[in-house]
Order: C-alpha cells, then structure tokens, then sequence
C-alpha cells in the first residue's frame, strides 16, 4: 500500500515535471523572440548565470519539501556562505578552502534543523525561521557592510565555459544526474514515502528520523553550494543579498510540481 502511494506520489510529480518543463519552453521561445542573441552562447550562458543560483536553491527547499517538512533557512545559508567567501577566498584559504568551509556551513545549519525537527519533535517551519534569522545575523556579524572581494578563481570558473560549454549548464547537468540518481536509491524512495504517508513508511520499516534528517542535510548542503556559486556571480559580499530570495524558492518549487 505505501509502495503503491509513493509511485502514485512520483508519477504525479513526474507530470508536474513535464508540466513545467513545456512553461519553460514557452516562456523562453518567447524571451527569444524578443531578445536576439538568446539562441547564441553568451546568451544562453547569461541566461544560466541568471537563473543557476535559484535552480540549486529550489533543489535544496524540494528536499524538505518531498519529506513533509518546511525548511525557511535557505536564505540564510546563502548569505552566510556569501560573507564567508567574501572574506576568506582571497586569503589564507583560497577558492578550495572557503569552498570546503561553505559546505561545512550548509552541513551544520541542516543537520541541526534535522536533529531539532526529526529526533526533538520541534515543528519545521519554527525551527528553520529560527535558522533563517541565526544566519542572517552571523552574516551581519561576519560583514556587517557589503564589501569583501571573491577570489578571481572562482568568479571565473564558475561563471566562465568549460571546452566552450558555461560551467552554469555543467552544475544544472549535474544537479538533474543527482536529482534522478537520487530519486531510484533507498533514501530517495524513503524521502518520498515519509512525505507521502508517514505512518505507513513506519510501519513499512524505514527509519523515519534518519530520512527526515537527511533531506535536511541535503536542503542545507544545496543551498551553501547556492551561496557559492552566488558569490562568484556577483564578486562580493553582501549579508543582505539573499533577503529576497525564500518567495522565488517557494514559487520555483511549486512551479516544479
């Protein structure tokens, strides 16, 4: 009966999907008709570069979403691993090392909305506005004024091509492979089945906690390698860049089916 739920529950998602993906097609033959270089490279990598950062940021929020659950600090990440790149990329750490610094950073502000909402009972939604509002002032802490400068290696090589091809289209190709890696492995089909009927994964056998947990994780994982990619967009800091973001992530994520 679960197991029948949950690919009900993933086949309505996959025509959610389709359903989307024929609006996008839509909405760009019509950006096109009016924009001439929207067919070319640079229009089409200006168009990746514009939009890269949401995409990752709404794979992030789907997570929490598929698993029942709320997740508003996605904002807040994004603004602390904005400030931290700013500040520590051009020093002592380099590009690698704020990079591994931001994901730490994604790892924990997840794994404690998952222990608070999965092992504490605490309801999603308050815990992660509490997330949200934490972040955003240890960014004001972190950098209190924009400012800070973003190491030229990974301004470039994000948003730069790769053997003619814009690294943006690369991370969008390999969050898809993820995405659908993901959705036929044990922990993708747990994510579904708790979001769908929780008693019943229960009684099924999954760990309910662990997968609640997980795409906590995930959620936070995605929404610092958003605050990365971010960063080097726009080459700076600003604690309050993200401010604006949590509607566009909600809106992408119910566009998505």
């Amino acid at each position: 009966m679960a197991g029948d739920t949950v690919r009900n529950r993933r086949k309505a998602l996959g025509n959610g999907a389709v359903a989307a993906a024929g609006l996008l097609i839509v909405m760009f033959a019509v950006y096109a008709s009016h924009q001439p270089t929207a067919l070319t490279l640079f229009g089409v990598g200006n168009l990746l570069n514009n939009t890269i950062v949401l995409a990752l940021a709404a794979t992030g929020l789907t997570f929490a979403i598929l698993c029942g659950e709320f997740d508003l600090s996605g904002p807040g990440v994004i603004a602390i691993a904005n400030v931290v790149v700013a500040t520590t990329s051009a020093g002592s750490l380099g590009a690698a090392g704020s990079f591994g610094l931001v994901l730490l950073i994604g790892l924990v502000v997840g794994g404690l909305n998952g222990i608070l909402v999965a092992y504490l009972g605490l309801q999603s939604l308050a815990v992660t506005l509490g997330s949200l509002i934490a972040c955003q002032g240890v960014a004001l802490l972190i950098l209190p004024a924009p400012g800070g400068q973003v190491v030229d290696s990974i301004a470039y090589g994000i948003t730069g091509n790769i053997m003619s091809v814009p690294v943006p289209a690369l991370l969008l190709a390999l969050t898809i492979v993820f995405w659908l890696l993901l959705r036929q492995s044990r922990m993708g089909l747990a994510i579904y089945a708790v979001g769908t009927d929780q008693a019943a994964a229960g009684l099924s056998g999954l760990n309910i906690r662990t997968t609640r947990l997980f795409a906590f994780v995930l959620a936070g994982l995605f929404y610092a390698i958003a605050g990365f990619v971010f960063s080097a967009e726009i080459g700076s800091g600003d604690p309050r860049i993200s401010d604006s973001f949590l509607l566009f992530m909600f809106a992408a994520v119910a566009i998505g089916g």
